[in-house]
């Protein structure tokens, strides 16, 4: 998953998190820089799907841009490298703290079927219910859930997301629902579910 070359056109979960029991976010704020960041650095060569991001670990659904990969897959790794980069220089800085934050490479896996490009949207949305940080993944304010029930513009795919679901949010949010229902996510992946989405955390962070 730290080896699997990022090319254009492709499908990703890209997701990462912290070394020693650190924290990634502490204070409102940080959310609010990342996503900044990700405005600013990674969504004029990368097409973003969704978004999650937690206090220790966040999970990005992304597709490098056709016209920003003429080096190859080269250009992404480095511009998604380059905003992490920038991201713990400001945590360092803010928290005065030294040396690295987060694991030494992000994890990456290829999603390349219509069923898990559609779970990979409920898998996202629903991990701080997952990870018992609320109650209620649907209320959680860091995540793109909100975007898409939301009319307003907005710079993720949204219209390509939703097309997954027959251009209709009733249909977005009853495979939420019954992807919830059946308990997909809790650790114990059904048939067809295994492994790349489910990151291991330290048993500390399991609250």
């Amino acid at each position: 998953m730290i080896k699997t070359p990022i090319l254009p056109d492709k499908y990703y979960h890209i997701f990462n998190q912290a070394n020693n029991n650190e924290f990634i976010f502490k204070e409102e704020s940080d959310y609010h820089f990342f996503l900044e960041k990700v405005n600013e650095l990674v969504l004029k060569e990368i097409d973003m799907y969704s978004f999650c991001l937690l206090p220790n670990h966040f999970h990005l659904f992304i597709k490098p841009k056709l016209k920003a990969n003429c080096e190859g897959n080269r250009y992404s790794n480095e511009s998604l490298r380059k905003f992490f980069q920038i991201y713990v220089q400001y945590y360092n800085k803010k928290y005065k703290r030294k040396g690295s934050l987060l694991l030494k490479s992000f994890r990456r896996v290829e999603i390349k079927d219509d069923f898990h490009l559609k779970y990979l949207i409920f898998y996202i949305h629903y991990n701080p219910q997952k990870h018992r940080i609320i109650d209620d993944y649907k209320k959680y304010p860091f995540s793109s859930y909100r975007f898409f029930k939301s009319g307003k513009l907005t710079k993720l795919q949204k219209d390509e997301v939703m097309n997954w679901f027959d251009n209709s949010l009733a249909e977005f949010e009853n495979y939420h629902q019954d992807c919830l229902d059946r308990k997909v996510g809790l650790g114990t992946p059904s048939l067809g579910m295994e492994s790349p989405f489910f990151l291991p955390l330290l048993k500390s962070f399991l609250l």
